[in-house]
């Protein structure tokens, strides 16, 4: 396999640099399920450096869904590594070194998604470097391109993070023109003539349009539509459907406020994002009996009108000179999240609404949160938490999916009504 292979890598990529104990949000405390292969496991077993230092190195694991040649983590009751110091440093590292660490370890936040006949190479807004990186970032973020063989990829990363079996791409034939579709995106998102509501909009007008074009088999149209869209983008025909568009805000808030409360009320590390917005805003929120069965959730829709408006004009001033930030978080979380495709069982349009909703949390969660008091680093908190709880959590798009059809709003109507 000596093929050469197109790879694309997200542009401040080989900026990144853990700041190990300095950070405040260490991944290591997240609560995540980190999965050691079986020959990862057994290289710090053998070692003998770790036997004395941790006593019965096993009992730290547990086998993965049953199989033997994967084997889960297990977290302390505060959802940490238990390999994790009280320097917030890796003790099996600190010990013997870096390749004693699991895939996972080694590699996070870097992303690596492998597709039909290339490779991406990103990296995560889950991680507090990064954000502060996407901060620093005033330009468009972008990728770069390179051509590189199997054998190069693999030594600088590894496995891949996802990939799609290669039956899907002739099982649905519009999979092919991913990179068309991509470019379709970060052009629109990146095009600062627009607010991000306008181009997150505007990109589920485009959604929409492909859906139809997939619908009646005409996927092989896809470059030549992607160059008409943009083209009647830029000359201000798209704008002047946006003037005619009536919202209803009062709604928008309902539905916002009910989103963020199912997501971030089963997230222990965003419960206090979810106490300080609902207070900031006098909400009075019903309780979920069972947090996973969406059938149980209820939210009262009495909010303070007057404090929202508080709250939205104090988070307006404080993210008008950052609005570079909030496209930055976008286009990474678009290409993290496998959009517009995370689910190869939905259309895109379809999707790309998840997305959506996944955006709308993270602005209310924000909004709600800004008072006089709100600084940068509480952007970088809740901006890293919310990525985690919603990029890096498989349940949440089915969650999101069985709730949002008691809207009934999977439709552009609505999507107008959650972001303009």
């Amino acid at each position: 396999m000596d093929n050469n292979y197109a790879v694309f890598k997200v542009n401040i990529y080989d900026e990144f640099a853990c700041i190990e104990s300095k950070c405040k949000q260490n991944c290591c405390r997240a609560g995540w399920d980190i999965i050691w292969s079986k020959n990862e496991c057994e290289k710090i077993y053998k070692s003998k450096a770790l036997k004395k230092s941790f006593h019965q190195m096993e009992k730290h694991f547990v086998k993965c869904n049953g199989t033997q040649k994967y084997m889960k983590l297990k977290n302390t009751i505060e959802d940490a590594c238990p390999f994790l110091s009280e320097q917030n440093l890796c003790r099996i590292q600190l010990t013997t070194n870096y390749n004693y660490l699991s895939q996972t370890c080694k590699v996070y936040p870097r992303l690596l998604m492998e597709y039909k006949d290339y490779f991406e190479f990103s990296i995560s807004s889950g991680c507090e470097k990064v954000v502060e990186m996407l901060l620093e970032n005033r330009e468009a973020l972008g990728f770069t391109q390179s051509n590189n063989n199997l054998a190069e990829i693999r030594n600088s990363y590894g496995r891949s993070g996802k990939d799609f079996p290669s039956n899907i791409y002739k099982d649905r034939p519009i999979l092919n023109y991913w990179i068309d579709i991509k470019y379709l995106v970060i052009e629109i998102l990146s095009d600062r003539s627009y607010s991000i509501e306008e181009r997150l909009f505007i990109t589920g007008m485009a959604m929409e349009l492909l859906r139809d074009i997939e619908n009646e088999g005409n996927v092989e149209i896809i470059p030549q539509f992607v160059d008409m869209f943009l083209s009647e983008n830029s000359c201000g025909k798209i704008k002047q459907q946006l003037n005619s568009i009536e919202i209803n805000k009062e709604n928008r808030v309902i539905h916002c406020l009910s989103y963020m409360t199912l997501i971030f009320y089963q997230e222990k590390s965003c419960k206090s994002i979810l106490e300080k917005g609902q207070k900031n805003i006098g909400v009075d929120v019903g309780k979920v009996e069972e947090v996973n069965q969406v059938k149980n959730f209820t939210i009262s829709t009495d909010y303070d009108k007057a404090a929202y408006a508080t709250c939205e004009k104090l988070y307006l001033d404080f993210i008008a000179d950052k609005e570079y930030f909030l496209e930055n978080v976008l286009i990474l979380n678009f290409t993290n999240m496998c959009m517009p495709f995370c689910d190869t069982s939905k259309d895109i349009f379809d999707n790309y609404y998840t997305f959506i909703i996944c955006f709308c949390i993270f602005k209310f969660a924000l909004t709600t949160n800004t008072d006089e008091n709100f600084s940068i680093e509480e952007l970088i908190r809740i901006t890293v938490l919310s990525s985690r709880s919603m990029a890096h959590n498989s349940k949440i798009v089915p969650l999101l999916d069985e709730f949002r059809l008691q809207f009934k709003d999977i439709n552009l109507d609505n999507m107008a009504n959650l972001l303009l």
